[in-house]
């Protein structure tokens, strides 16, 4: 007598609808900002990919409309013409100059101080003029109007050769310097108003690949002085601060480095 089995197999079909999860990453898909999010989360829900999406909370509070507020108009003033700020201890910043060339050496005539003595128009005679604002040690220049000075002004466009001195030395003996320079070699400078030079060297410790500070050594008369960036000193009767100094060494650092390798920035007055 033969036996017969008869195996029943029973297939169970998911809802059309899918899971709650599922449908809540459809719809968060028809709703997505994006291509790319529209995207994934249909993939969610085409793959059951969305666990716990249901227990997240949907809040009940209603969304508050911001309420926009119109500043009044206000005039935009020219660009550079700000003053310093007041936490800067010693600056010197250009404003304009009107019909000078990359260099100018000579004298000047103060025409114009405001009220705060920090801001400075300089006439230089040919319609040439500077305008410029300078504080060294928390205080204004001590000049007066009409006090007759000499400035030293030399300019340098080139990107990767820059250069920006401006010397002024005025009555009883008063006077303020401003280099900022930069080159592919390391920057000697020198400021005859103030018989000081400038020169940037590496030590020994700083010559490997990578960006260095390089120690600059400053020169007023026979005095002679070494300093790092960030430091400030009395050479010579001359106070100077180097507000910065770098030195890249390595020929890969120097080579991609933007602008010049090497720069200098200092201020010095008396």
């Amino acid at each position: 007598m033969t036996r017969r089995v008869v195996v029943c197999v029973v297939l169970l079909s998911a809802p059309a609808c899918g899971s709650r999860e599922s449908r809540m990453a459809n719809d968060l898909s028809q709703h997505s900002t994006t291509p790319e999010q529209k995207r994934l989360w249909q993939q969610a829900a085409d793959q059951k990919q969305a666990p716990g999406l249901t227990n997240l909370d949907q809040g009940n509070q209603p969304v508050q409309a911001r309420q926009l507020v119109t500043p009044p108009d206000q005039a935009i003033p020219p660009q550079g013409t700000g003053m310093l700020a007041p936490n800067v201890k010693s600056a010197v910043r250009i404003v304009e100059t009107a019909g000078l060339q990359n260099e100018y050496g000579g004298p000047a005539t103060v025409t114009g101080i405001n009220n705060n003595g920090e801001q400075l128009l300089l006439d230089l005679g040919n319609n040439r003029s500077v305008m410029l604002q300078a504080r060294v040690d928390g205080k204004a220049l001590s000049l007066l109007p009409n006090a007759a000075v000499t400035i030293d002004y030399r300019v340098r466009n080139d990107e990767s050769n820059r250069r920006q001195i401006f010397a002024l030395s005025g009555p009883n003996g008063v006077g303020v310097a401003r280099i900022t320079e930069t080159g592919p070699m390391p920057i000697a400078v020198s400021v005859p108003l103030f018989l000081m030079e400038a020169k940037q060297s590496v030590p020994p410790a700083g010559r490997g690949r990578g960006p260095a500070q390089a120690v600059v050594d400053i020169r007023v008369g026979g005095v002679q002085q070494t300093l790092t960036g960030g430091q400030t000193a009395q050479v010579g009767g001359v106070t100077v601060t180097v507000l910065a100094s770098r030195s890249p060494t390595g020929t890969r650092v120097d080579r991609l480095l933007e602008g010049g390798a090497y720069s200098l920035e200092l201020i010095a007055w008396r």
